[in-house]
């Protein structure tokens, strides 16, 4: 007996995550309910954008340079030496440190060899070995008496090229032998460096120089000036210089501006990515360069899908004994779980690659990435989490990862999953709390018997607190916290609505039109509709009000009648209020009342809302017995189990940057594009139910989910297709919610603050 209830177990536990593959359109909502999305597909389909500065533990933020290798990532800075990423920790190495690094500052960092890095400083050129392990730190120069400062180094073979302030030669014993320049020109700043077609290629504030048989001669490009060049890259059979007039690529006395009139700074790009190149310099021939480019993705993401499929297949398999009324064996649930685990480890390898290309530093307008699908992509400050537009230098590695350098504010990290790192909680409030909010600079926390906590953000100072007595009837629990788009906060508790303006508190109780005494759930969307619910064991549309301005109107079936036995324009009018006359995507037909007053609000008793979501066409609203309903303007209509699988309790809803819903129910998250509903890969099977969903903040088309496991521990989870990456924490997550680069944790005994 005890054996069977373990495989029965088991197999609840396998199957429940796994909800069907089918369209919402049995027999409604049909697709005709959820027009496509009509926003722009993500920038980046693929890869994940992480910031690293001196709040999430990098020692200094002025990034000077960075060298991206296999098993270490260098960053040389201004100020604060160098510093070394291994095993997800960053190490600074000063003068004050042990092993001492000679120089506070670090302007270049150049491969020598598998074990060696050159570093260019005020103080001469370094040799760095072992940066992975046991690093150690050898002067090759020393300062010259004139001070000379090391700009820029390159090796090849066992020649070592270095650039100074104002000459550029070969590196010998512990001297810069410095080469004669050609001509009466006298150029400077030679600041970046690079190995290419046999020679040594310098940048310079007159262009471009190359080392031919110890002297140091201008390249010259018929009829153009590529101006000062600040950052090389070889490319194949190419040359690809960034300079104050462009990003040049550079082919015997050849120099093509691919990014005219924009100020580079630096370049790099993976080794094999030369369609990139080919499609920059060839831009009629974009669109066929995408295609091509595509392909690939594509390709590897079908083999994704094909081993998705083949999981479903194992699922169907288990479920058909199920269903037929024969208990699974003990050898078919083994089986089963066994070929899960083996098609997620190939999903895993075959996952969608980086998006891959050449990637160009600006000097106050971001960075911009020519992909090998044909496509520019171009990140700022206002459009990415890229922490400043000032970019110094930039690094690739062959598989894609990016690394991006800025003026003063850190790193941004382009890599496939996040960083794996311990998440260190610092305590917000350590009491009861139930739900929680960031508002702009400020954490909104609402209470169990406290009210409403105010915090700011960055200081974690507590600025406000709102309770029964300031102002006079508020809350003393609250459930939901809520900013429409004229910047009101919104309250639900135990005390109705509460919601704070210019003008201070507002409060709306029944009497104003509110729902129910208690108010669990409140929405704002993007058009300005404000949605409170509250109440239980009744129809959903007793439990659903709408602000009008001044007030709160009911759903329920008598405000209909009332509204409906107006006459003639003031009939019309209350339906519009009411958005049911125009508002959605459908209209209540009041031609046909009866019957349209039949098929209003379906379900006689319904469990109270857990989630809404508004969008432009429709109100979702999600239950805590995991009922899903869309409100479309006609009526309240029940999306098909069909189509979901069992949700058991709508934990969250949101949209994502490219449109496609995400409804994460008690253990099972779902992509809705508007006609099929997908789930995504279980992310644990020791997840006993999620508890929150949160949309990454600059990644809008990733979303995170908080959860608590079987155990009783918890943690929190980012999906990025098609895998989950969990952070494990000690204690049950109940809510998590995101304000760049913290995360706000909600657990049973209080609010923490992490980086993410």
């Amino acid at each position: 007996m005890k054996r069977s209830i373990c495989i029965y177990i088991l197999f609840i536990s396998i199957l429940l995550p796994l909800p069907s593959f089918l369209a919402a359109c049995d027999p409604e909502p049909g697709p005709q309910h959820f027009p496509p999305p009509a926003v722009p597909n993500p920038v980046f389909k693929s890869g994940y954008f992480e910031v690293h500065n001196s709040l999430n533990g990098l020692p200094c933020n002025r990034i000077r340079s960075v060298l991206a290798l296999q098993e270490a990532v260098l960053a040389g800075t201004e100020g604060g030496g160098l510093m070394v990423l291994r095993d997800g920790t960053w190490h600074a190495y000063t003068s004050r440190t042990q092993p001492a690094f000679p120089s506070e500052t670090v302007t270049s960092l150049a491969r020598e060899a598998d074990d060696s890095v050159l570093a260019a400083t005020p103080n001469g050129l370094i040799r760095i070995t072992n940066p992975a392990a046991d690093i150690r730190f050898d002067i090759i120069t020393r300062p010259t008496p004139d001070g000379a400062n090391i700009l820029s180094a390159v090796a090849a073979g066992q020649t070592i090229w270095a650039g100074t302030d104002a000459a550029a030669g070969t590196v010998s014993s512990d001297q810069l032998l410095p080469f004669k320049i050609e001509g009466d020109r006298q150029p400077t700043g030679f600041g970046t460096a690079a190995h290419h077609d046999s020679m040594a290629w310098f940048g310079t504030s007159l262009g471009l120089y190359c080392a031919r048989e110890g002297m140091l001669v201008s390249v010259p490009f018929a009829g153009t000036d590529i101006g000062w060049v600040q950052g090389l890259s070889p490319f194949g059979e190419w040359l690809l210089a960034a300079s104050s007039k462009g990003l040049f690529a550079v082919r015997g006395n050849t120099a093509t501006d691919i990014l005219p009139g924009i100020w580079t700074t630096c370049v790099a790009a993976p080794s094999d990515t030369l369609e990139a190149l080919t499609s920059a310099l060839n831009p009629a021939t974009n669109q066929e360069a995408s295609e091509e480019g595509f392909g690939s993705l594509i390709a590897q993401n079908q083999e994704s899908m094909a081993l998705l499929a083949q999981m479903r297949t194992e699922y169907d398999r288990v479920s058909r004994l199920y269903q037929s009324g024969r208990a699974p064996t003990w050898e078919d649930l083994i089986a089963y779980s066994e070929n899960l685990m083996k098609l997620q480890t190939q999903v895993i390898v075959k996952s969608e690659p980086l998006q891959r290309g050449i990637w160009a530093g600006t000097q106050n307008q971001g960075v911009v990435m020519f992909g090998t699908d044909g496509r520019r992509r171009h990140l700022t400050v206002s459009n990415s989490k890229l922490p400043e537009n000032r970019v110094t230098c930039v690094s690739c590695r062959d598989d894609g990862e990016t690394w991006i350098g800025t003026y003063e504010s850190g790193l941004l990290r382009y890599t496939r999953y996040v960083t794996s790192k311990s998440l260190e909680p610092v305590p917000v409030w350590q009491k009861d709390a139930l739900t929680m909010r960031v508002i702009g600079e400020y954490l909104y926390v609402g209470t169990k018997g406290c009210g409403l906590q105010v915090f700011d953000v960055k200081s974690l100072q507590q600025v406000a607190a709102y309770g029964p007595q300031k102002p006079e009837g508020f809350h003393s629990d609250v459930y939901t916290i809520e900013a429409d788009r004229q910047a009101r906060v919104w309250t639900g508790g135990n005390a109705g609505v509460w919601m704070l303006d210019d003008g201070g508190w507002h409060r709306f109780t029944p009497r104003e039109g509110v729902p129910a005494d208690t108010i669990t759930c409140i929405e704002a969307d993007a058009d300005g509709r404000v949605y409170a619910a509250g109440g239980a064991d009744c129809p959903l549309s007793q439990q659903l009000a709408l602000y009008t301005g001044s007030t709160f109107i009911r759903y329920e079936i008598s405000t209909l009648k009332e509204i409906l036995g107006r006459q003639g324009k003031a009939a019309s009018d209350g339906l519009r209020a009411m958005q049911m006359g125009g508002g959605y995507l459908r209209s209540f037909d009041a031609a046909q009342a009866t019957q349209a007053l039949s098929l209003f609000d379906p379900n006689p008793a319904e469990e109270a809302v857990s989630a809404m979501l508004g969008t432009e066409h429709y109100l979702m609203l999600g239950t805590r017995n995991g009922h899903l309903y869309v409100f479309d303007g006609e009526a309240f209509k029940p999306v098909s189990v069909k189509g979901t699988g069992e949700l058991m309790r709508l934990a969250g809803l949101a949209r994502k940057a490219g449109g496609d819903l995400v409804i994460l129910g008690q253990k099972s998250c779902l992509l809705f594009d508007g006609q099929t509903f997908t789930p995504t890969m279980p992310p644990d099977p020791t997840i006993e139910e999620f508890t929150s969903l949160a949309l990454d903040q600059k990644n809008p088309d990733l979303f995170w989910g908080s959860f608590r496991t079987i155990a009783g521990s918890g943690g929190i989870a980012l999906y990025q297709h098609p895998l989950w990456k969990v952070f494990p924490m000690e204690k049950p997550v109940r809510k998590l919610v995101i304000s760049e680069p913290f995360g706000f944790l909600l657990t049973p005994d209080g609010v923490y603050r992490v980086m993410l």
